[in-house]
Order: structure tokens, then C-alpha cells, then sequence
């Protein structure tokens, strides 16, 4: 369907455009409606039509220059019902009357016109764009291309000049004498709406709460809104049209750019997608007000989504290269994405009540950010690689339950629950300005630095270094270590580490109350606190060193004496309550060690001379 005329005529730039049909006894007549330009004159026109009152009304003349019509319906003649009179919009230049543009009749007042219409069959500017002729006609829209062709036929049919006004100038086919009967008229048989053309499309309050279109993949699209206004932008010009309660858009290659939302009060924007690919891409979504939630579960994000204000929980599909920013902070948000985040950071001012997804990863070298307050529940299904900063004050993250930890940096201001994490890999590095409830995960790398942690549980523990940084106040800033195996990992602390249980212990470093620079123990002035380790119980200890002030029950199992890489190999303190081992096949058995003295007479006394493996009292 053509709408090239205008663009050929008229140097019109239009914002929205209704597509009217005719249809007469000569064929369709499609008019291209100036919405923007002429709006009070095109919603007169569009009463008249969606009230129906142009069916069945007759062309009743052809002056040579304009049909006209809109005036008298058939059988009787009898006139159409009429509204009030609108304002004149003619506009120099712009509401010009050239071929094929429709404009309204009036009489020499220039607001008289009601539902009397006429088309231009030729150049009637010098004369109708005369402000002096009863202020100049107004037109409000083009017949189109592929339909003028209808105008000019009805133009063709012959003029009876035998009846007084209005009917002097009535086409009339086949007609002989008497009263003209039905045969003989040229009827607008139909008037209604097609459509609009628009650049974007209205949904929401005072429009259709719902908009439907097919993308460029074949995927059925519904996207409503309640309780807010909103456009979408798909980027190019559409065809709109209502069917079934909705509005259905139609064009090229339809894909969302931009989804505004403004007023909203409690909004819910909701987005299914049917068949295609079965997901939708929703570009750039920008919300203002109080929204109840964005639900589209098989949506991609792949714009930002602003949310100007609170939200209470916001449902993707998944986040491709698209950012979540959120600058309320009166409501919880809950924030679920089913599939993979990638490429995409989410910002929020306040509290995330909770945040899950598929996985959270980087692809293009720059590295994905979670920015809030605080997340309540942090939840990632599979690989999580994303940066966090979290600035709130208390417990900033109540419980996270990560399948696999591949990276990323993280800034907890403050302190955190329950960490669960699968994997945990060696390039993860997390700050907490407070304390960690529980740390587990079956696989343990990376670097932490806490104020404490109470619990550290692992399978394995390979890699992994802890900087725990509480003041020294004798109270625990680890309560227990517990992993199957411990290999090449540190734990450093500034106060007491109550136990440390492991099946083996390799290539690691356990201190407390020692300056974090120090891997050994010269004298015990090197010991910067009292600080305690409780207890060590290992089945094998090698290549590993243990050193605090006060050093507990410390059963270490077989010890292979081997030459170290670790700058210190062994136990070290001011005072050892026990230590047993078992060292160059020899059981080692030794209580209350704290005269640095008589250490090595008590080893030698019971049959053990180790070459490597250190037992220091300073």
C-alpha cells in the first residue's frame, strides 16, 4: 500500500499518520491522515468515521476542481448527523491544496466545517490556501498513490445540473430523468480505520494496554502494560492496527528499539513471545515512577534497561551486552534472569532482595558488575565471572549460591552470611569489610580478605588465601577450617583460628598474630598479637607451616620430611600444648612445649631427628 504521494507533493514532516479506507462504488479510496499537523480536524474526520456515520453517504458533487462528499446519506438524502464545529487548522504552506489532498467544506466562516469533506482533483492552492477565502481550507491528508486512481474515476462519471444546491453539481451514472435512485449514485459504501503509520506505537494507559507484532525470525510477540503509559519504537515507521482489544503492528524486519514507560503507579509490563525462535529482543527500556515488575521470561535484554524510580522485580529470558540500572531505592527488587548473563552490568541504588541467573560471564574483555547496596540472595546457576561492589552497611549479602566462581573481583563494604560456591577459581578476589558466616564449596581457590570467617568448608582447598584482618581481642576470627585435602592455600590472621581438620595438608601456610609479611619466626617479637591456633589435625602434613603465639593440639599424621619450598616447614610459637606426628617413620608424641630450650632434647629423646621439618619454640 502506497503512501509515496504525499512525500512527492508536500514537504510535510510527519510524526503519525491514520490510514483511512473508503470504499466506494468505483473501488477503495485509502486516505493518509496529517495527525500531527491537523490533529483537531483528523480526530473530527476520525468521530465520523468510527461512529459509521460516512456509510452509505453519496459523493453529491463534482464541481471540476474537488469530489465532495460527507454531507447526505442514501435512501432519502437526508442529512448526516453532525458534531459541533472545529477550529480552522489551515497553516500557510503546510494544509496547501494540491491533487489528491483531502480537505474539510465549510461555509465563509472560517470554523464552520462539521462532516463535509472534498479531494482536490487538481491544484487548487491559488484559490483554497487563500487566507481571504474563508480563511483559508484546511486539508488534513493525501489520498494515496495506488488510490487516486479511484478519485479520478468517480471525477469522470457525469454532472447533472438540472437539481437546485446542494445537488446541482451530483454525479450521476446511468441516469436519464426523475429522481436519482441508488443505481444511479456514487456511494462511499464503508468508511473505517486501517491503521496508523507511526514511528512508535502507544500502549498503556489511553491506548491499547497491548501490542502484538511478528519479528524478523517469525516470533509472535505480545507486550502489555497496565497502569502506566508507554511507546515502543521499533526503529523505522509501522502500520498499526486494532484487532481483537489490541494493537497489531505491522512492517519490515520488526525488531524493539526503545520501550518507554512514564506515570507509572504500581506499572507491570508484560512480554510473551510465541514460535520463531521463541525470544524476543527488547532493545532499550526505559521506566519512570513506581513499577510493580517486567516480566519477560523469553526476552532478551539487549539495550539498558533505566528504571527511573522503585521496582519490585524485573523476570528476563537472559542479558546480552545490556545493563540493568535501577536509581529508586524504596522497594526490594528481585531481579531473575532464567538464562546466561554476558557482556552486562547491573547497578542498583538500594537492596536487591535477589538476583539470580543461568551464569554471569564476560566475552569481550571487559568485565561484567553487580553495583547495589546490598543483594539478599545471590543466585548463579552456572559460571559467574562478574565484578560486585556492594556500599550498604550490615549483612550485605544474606546467602549466595554460586555453581562455579570463574572470577571477577568483588567490594563487600561491609559483612556477609552463608557463600556457597561449587567451583571457586584462583583469579577470584573478594574484599569484606566485616565478617563471613560460612564459606563451602567443593572446590576452593582464589584470594578472600574478611575481617573473619567463622566456617571455612571445602572438599578441596588448592589455591586458595585468606587475609583475615580482625582486631586482635582474643576472640575467633576463624572458628573452623575443614576440607578433605588443603594444597598450596594460606591462611593468615590477626586472632585466633580455632581448628584447622584435613585428610592432607600440602604447600600451605597457616599463621595467626604474626605480621602478614612474616612466613617464619625468628623470635617472638616477630608475634604482633597473643593470637591462638586452636587445634591442627591432619592425617599427612608436608611441605607446610603452622605458626601462632600460642599453638594448641596439634596432631599432624605422617610428615614426609622433605626438603621444603616453603620458606618455613613445620610449627612455630611462643607455647605448643601438644604435638604429635609421625616423622622419618618415627611416632612423635610431645605436650606442653614453651622452654625453647629443652626443645630439641625432648625430640632427640624419643628417637626423631628430623632434617626439614621444624618444631620452634621462641
Amino acid at each position: 500500500m502506497s503512501y509515496s504521494l504525499i512525500e512527492q507533493l508536500e514537504s510535510r514532516t510527519l510524526m503519525h499518520f491514520t490510514l483511512v479506507r473508503m470504499e466506494t462504488t468505483f473501488g477503495n479510496i485509502d486516505l493518509r491522515l496529517t495527525d500531527d499537523i491537523t490533529p483537531i480536524t483528523v480526530n473530527n474526520f476520525l468521530n465520523y468515521v468510527n461512529s459509521k456515520r460516512y456509510n452509505k453517504t453519496i459523493w453529491h458533487r463534482n464541481s471540476g476542481a474537488v469530489i465532495q462528499g460527507g454531507g447526505y446519506a442514501y435512501p432519502g438524502f437526508i442529512d448526516v448527523r453532525k458534531d459541533a464545529p472545529i477550529v480552522n487548522e489551515f497553516q500557510s504552506g503546510i494544509t496547501t491544496n494540491i491533487r489528491g489532498t483531502i480537505g474539510m467544506a465549510k461555509t465563509s466562516d472560517p470554523n464552520s466545517a462539521t462532516s463535509e469533506f472534498f479531494i482536490n482533483l487538481s491544484d487548487n492552492s491559488s484559490s483554497f490556501d487563500n487566507p481571504a477565502n474563508s480563511g483559508g481550507f484546511t486539508t488534513f491528508g493525501t489520498v494515496t498513490s495506488d488510490t487516486l486512481a479511484t478519485v479520478d474515476a468517480i471525477s469522470a462519471v457525469p454532472v447533472n445540473y438540472s437539481f437546485n444546491s446542494p445537488f446541482n453539481q451530483i454525479p450521476l451514472q446511468n441516469y436519464t430523468s426523475g429522481i436519482p435512485i441508488g443505481n444511479n449514485l456514487v456511494f462511499v459504501n464503508k468508511a473505517y480505520v486501517l491503521g496508523q503509520y507511526a514511528p512508535d506505537v502507544q500502549f498503556g494507559i489511553g491506548a491499547r494496554r497491548t501490542v502484538s507484532f511478528i519479528d524478523a525470525d517469525g516470533t509472535l510477540t505480545n507486550l502489555t502494560l497496565n497502569n502506566a503509559s508507554g511507546t515502543i519504537d521499533f526503529g523505522q515507521e509501522v502500520f498499526v492496527t486494532t484487532k481483537n482489544g489490541k494493537s497489531v503492528v505491522t512492517g519490515s524486519n520488526l525488531s524493539i528499539q526503545d520501550i518507554t514507560i512514564t506515570n507509572a503507579a504500581n506499572g507491570n509490563l508484560l512480554v510473551n513471545a510465541i514460535g520463531g525462535n521463541g525470544s524476543v529482543d527488547l532493545g532499550n527500556v526505559t521506566a519512570t515512577g513506581t513499577m510493580g515488575g517486567i516480566t519477560a521470561l523469553k526476552a532478551t535484554l539487549d539495550g539498558t534497561l533505566t528504571v527511573n524510580g522503585d521496582i519490585a522485580r524485573i523476570t528476563l529470558g537472559s542479558i546480552n551486552s545490556g545493563d540493568i540500572v535501577i536509581s529508586g531505592a524504596g522497594l526490594l527488587t528481585r531481579i531473575n534472569v532464567f538464562g546466561a548473563i554476558s557482556d552486562s552490568d547491573i547497578t542498583a541504588a538500594g537492596t536487591l532482595a535477589q538476583l539470580s541467573a543461568g551464569s554471569w560471564t564476560d566475552s569481550n574483555g571487559s568485565s561484567s558488575q553487580l553495583t547495589a547496596a546490598a543483594v539478599q540472595n545471590l543466585i548463579v546457576r552456572g559460571e559467574m565471572a562478574a565484578d560486585m561492589t556492594l556500599s550498604g552497611s550490615g549483612v550485605l549479602i544474606r546467602n549466595a549460591n554460586l555453581a562455579n566462581i570463574s572470577g571477577g573481583n568483588w567490594f563487600v563494604n561491609d559483612s556477609a552470611g552463608l557463600i556457597r560456591a561449587g567451583v571457586t577459581s584462583s583469579s577470584w578476589n573478594a574484599t569484606f569489610g566485616g565478617s563471613v558466616v560460612n564459606l563451602n564449596s567443593t572446590l576452593l581457590s582464589g584470594n578472600v580478605t574478611a575481617r573473619s570467617i567463622r566456617t571455612i568448608r571445602a572438599v578441596s582447598m588448592v589455591g586458595a588465601n585468606f587475609n583475615l584482618n580482625k582486631a586482635f581481642d582474643g576472640a575467633a576470627a576463624v572458628m573452623n577450617v575443614t576440607a578433605a585435602s588443603i594444597t598450596n592455600s594460606t591462611i593468615r590472621s590477626t586472632d585466633l583460628i580455632k581448628t584447622i581438620a584435613a585428610n592432607s595438608i600440602d604447600g600451605s601456610f597457616f599463621s595467626a598474630g604474626i605480621n602478614f609479611g612474616d612466613n617464619s619466626i625468628d623470635d617472638v617479637t616477630d608475634f604482633v598479637s597473643n593470637a591462638t591456633i586452636g587445634a591442627v589435625n591432619c592425617r599427612s602434613f608436608n611441605n607446610s607451616g603452622v605458626i601462632a603465639q600460642t599453638l594448641g593440639r596439634l596432631a599432624l599424621g605422617v610428615t614426609n620430611d622433605a626438603v621444603p619450598t616453603l620458606e618455613f616447614y613445620g610449627v612455630a610459637g611462643d607455647t605448643i600444648a601438644s604435638l604429635t606426628a609421625t616423622v622419618i617413620d618415627k611416632k612423635l608424641n610431645l605436650k606442653l612445649l614453651n622452654d625453647p630450650a629443652a626443645v630439641p632434647g625432648l625430640i632427640a629423646a624419643q628417637g626423631v631427628t628430623p632434617s626439614n621439618f621444624q618444631i620452634r619454640v621462641v
